[in-house]
């Protein structure tokens, strides 16, 4: 928007009438010069905004970050009192297993492995370690049978003990001759 076109007559004016009209001529203070002060000033002002916006977003952050920490720890130590209540857990389950196995006639070692594969749950090894107890103690049954089982005296029936033996032997004796020697037991009863 043209000055001129404020004043009337301006075009038919003089240089010099036209110079005192422009400087009797008042402006509106919507110029472009306080728009811009205008602008300046509210850029200012978002500025600040901004500013201040930014630092309560940081702080929140941090508050935000420092609780998160806290309840990442508070989890962590969680998590540990968990795995150590259940390390324990599991420690008094086979310490309660093994001590059975050894009642029932399995070794240190076998008891440990056994105890440890029934809190695993490990079944395969258990029943393999059952497998060799079992045989195992097959084979020392059946060696002491054949250790406790009497020997047949030498040269068949005949008596190793003479009669008078015999008849000096008490009744505990003759029942122990009776159990391992049935046969000279009964040859030599027979003549009493």
């Amino acid at each position: 928007m043209k000055l001129s076109s404020k004043i009337e007559g301006y075009e038919s004016m003089s240089a010099e009438e036209k110079l005192k009209a422009l400087e009797a001529l008042e402006v509106d203070d919507t110029s472009e010069s306080k728009l811009k002060k205008l602008l300046n000033d509210a850029n200012s002002e978002a500025s600040e905004y901004k500013k201040k916006l930014k630092a309560k977003e940081e702080e929140l952050n941090s508050k935000l970050t420092e609780d998160e920490r806290k309840e990442k720890e508070r989890a962590e130590k969680e998590a540990e009192r968990e795995a150590m209540l259940n390390q324990l857990l599991k420690e008094k389950t086979v310490a309660e297993h093994k001590a059975n196995f050894l009642k029932v006639g399995y070794d240190e070692e076998s008891a440990t492995k056994s105890a440890n594969a029934i809190a695993d749950g490990d079944f395969a090894t258990l029943f393999d370690n059952l497998s060799t107890f079992i045989s195992n103690r097959d084979k020392e049954m059946k060696v002491k049978l054949m250790d406790s089982t009497p020997k047949p005296s030498a040269g068949g029936s005949a008596p190793t003990i003479t009669k008078e033996q015999y008849n000096k032997m008490s009744i505990a004796e003759r029942t122990k001759l009776a159990n391992e020697d049935h046969e000279l037991y009964v040859a030599l009863s027979k003549g009493e």
